[in-house]
């Protein structure tokens, strides 16, 4: 029987964003380890799935907007000031808690290695 952790939802952010409550960015530097390289990996979100603008500045809505919202839901909260660039040791051992889940039995996806690999062997 598998584990389904309950984790809080996150906005998958880059480095100019705090690592916070609810938001994850990905591991800095080169030498990751493998559990590192996957999340970076997994966090990664394709191009099309992102609102976008052309080179004209025209709007190109993302595959996200398909998705369904439950009824009386906002889209968005407002999450105030989020803080400086310098996480905690408790936000940093939840990315590792995510990290861990992702190359575990319960949360690895066949592929995953495959992808993160390609090119370096």
């Amino acid at each position: 029987m598998r584990d389904n952790p309950r984790y809080p939802f996150w906005l998958v952010a880059d480095q100019a964003f705090p690592l916070s409550q609810h938001i994850l960015r990905p591991y800095p530097g080169k030498n990751l380890t493998e559990a590192q390289r996957v999340f970076n990996y997994r966090m990664y979100c394709p191009a099309n799935y992102v609102d976008q603008e052309d080179d004209n500045g025209a709007f190109i809505p993302g595959a996200w907007r398909a998705e369904a919202i439950p009824e009386g839901q906002p889209l968005f909260l407002d999450i105030g000031r989020v803080g400086g660039n310098n996480p905690g040791v408790v936000l940093q051992r939840m990315r590792d808690t995510v990290a861990n889940y992702f190359t575990s039995d319960d949360g690895a996806v066949e592929w995953q290695l495959r992808a993160v690999y390609a090119g370096y062997r």
